[in-house]
């Protein structure tokens, strides 16, 4: 699995990320349901924007 160090984290920050450039990769933040996609902002279809921030667990 491909990760991704932002070096200009601050204290309390995530420092690493995991980047999906694999279908297997997509399927396991999916799994965990860490993907939020969201629809399309703009009217050319170049990127795909999609929030990947973690939920927290709230014990129900």
């Amino acid at each position: 699995m491909t990760r991704w160090r932002d070096e200009g984290a601050g204290r309390g920050q995530a420092q690493w990320y995991v980047v999906a450039d694999r279908p297997a990769t997509l399927a396991w933040l999916a799994n965990y349901a860490a993907v939020e996609l969201h629809p399309w902002t703009s009217r050319v279809e170049d990127t795909a924007p999609a929030d990947l921030r973690p939920r927290r667990h709230r014990p129900g």
